[in-house]
């Protein structure tokens, strides 16, 4: 092992408030379990909006904490940068000027932090994950019609098309102030490069990557009350938001049932239940909303699904996908680029988004995806699930995520 002189200090700077809805909470742990194996990485997490009342700092096997209470100003962008702007000023006295410092931030909110950091000239690297990008959850994913708002008149712009240029105009300003950034898809590689003008040389592709689990042995699931006797399960886990295609799935659900009598729908996952309640009218006994589960109740339910279902309208680099992947279960999945990427351009079970100014999934298509990927015989069915896992082993794998990390970390020159 090195002198202290060669320790690197990582702060990784999460938002209690936001993080379950974009995976973060995910990634931040995937990053603690890579840094937490090095003897010359020292790690600080940094959790905004924390359930505390006062700042306060622990220390658990070696991992320092920083809890930085909730403070009512998320819709005041002038209170939040000053929160932001104090919580730099916290961070600064802990600082270890004489090794490496790294700040790793994942939501676009805490840009005032970076400023912060720059205008005193802290001595640090930043580098910023791109877990989403908030035109996509405006508009579907679309891009020709991003590319119209970017290139119009301001001031024949729409409440709408104001909004998502604000949003790009501070996504861009992040890019601009860190010194890497990170990114979770290829297809996000090349729209900062061509949409946002990142310099290449900022840019790092690293997927998200999950440990392998075991199959839950059926007996370990035997009291989970989601399957009545013989049922055929589709799976959804997800958010409940129109971004993820819960109506156009439950939709094309309607029809699938009318072809295969057996069938169940189960969504996992916390949103809106009143919406897509509202949509199972003469369905109700044949959809099972579960609400947010346990990891361990979750991986039974996994265990017992005969397809998954990704209807999304925009995705990065999906947790849903790998747990199902590397389980090898089979999928369907719109044609998004995120989505698209992970199953590759082979893969049979995708449904196309149709890229007018309102993106939508053709109903009809999915629901028949659906009844042919149920349909499979079980050479086929292995024949996909081989497929999907091999494609999790060489490109979602914790190993790999793992080692990319640590080049990246243990290779970045101090500033």
């Amino acid at each position: 092992m090195g002198s202290i002189f060669d320790m690197r200090n990582i702060y990784i700077v999460n938002n209690s408030s936001v993080a379950s809805q974009y995976g973060v909470g995910t990634y931040v742990e995937q990053l603690t379990k890579v840094v937490r194996e090095r003897a010359d990485l020292n790690l600080t997490i940094v959790q905004i909006c924390a359930n505390v009342e006062n700042i306060e700092m622990r220390t658990n096997n070696g991992i320092r904490l920083f809890l930085i209470p909730s403070v009512d100003v998320q819709d005041n962008s002038f209170l939040y940068e000053r929160y932001c702007r104090n919580i730099s000023y916290i961070l600064q006295e802990y600082i270890d000027l004489f090794n490496i410092n790294v700040f790793h931030l994942n939501f676009y909110q805490d840009v005032a932090i970076v400023r912060s950091l720059r205008s005193r000239q802290i001595r640090c690297v930043v580098c910023f994950t791109v877990h989403y990008l908030n035109w996509c959850f405006v508009l579907k994913g679309n891009r020709t019609y991003f590319h119209f708002i970017l290139s119009q008149d301001a001031t024949k712009r729409s409440l709408k098309e104001i909004d998502v240029f604000d949003a790009f105009t501070v996504e861009k300003e992040m890019f601009n102030y860190v010194d890497y950034v990170i990114c979770l898809s290829k297809s996000t590689k090349e729209i900062l490069i061509n949409d946002y003008q990142v310099p290449i040389a900022k840019l790092k592709y690293i997927a998200n990557g999950l440990p392998h689990k075991l199959s839950v042995q059926d007996n370990e699931c035997e009291k989970e009350p989601v399957l009545g006797k013989k049922e055929i399960l589709i799976l959804f886990v997800g958010r409940l938001d129109h971004n993820k295609g819960i109506e156009e799935l439950l939709r094309a659900f309607r029809m699938v049932q009318d072809k295969i009598q057996n069938v169940r729908l189960v969504i996992v996952g916390d949103g809106e239940f009143a919406t897509y309640l509202k949509l199972c009218e003469r369905i109700w006994h044949k959809v099972s909303f579960v609400g947010r589960v346990e990891k361990d109740k979750l991986d039974c339910i996994y265990s017992m699904a005969d397809l998954g279902v990704i209807a999304s309208y925009t995705e990065q680099c999906s947790y849903v996908m790998i747990e199902m992947m590397m389980r090898g279960i089979p999928l369907v999945a719109t044609s998004v680029a995120g989505v698209n990427e992970m199953v590759g351009p082979s893969y049979p079970f995708r449904v196309n988004i149709s890229q007018e100014e309102i993106c939508s999934i053709n109903v009809e298509i999915l629901a028949q995806q659906m009844i042919t990927a149920l349909s499979m015989n079980l050479l086929e069915k292995k024949s996909i699930k081989d497929y999907l896992v091999n494609r999790y082993i060489q490109l979602y794998g914790f190993d790999l995520f793992r080692n990319k990390m640590l080049d990246f970390y243990l290779n970045i020159k101090s500033k």
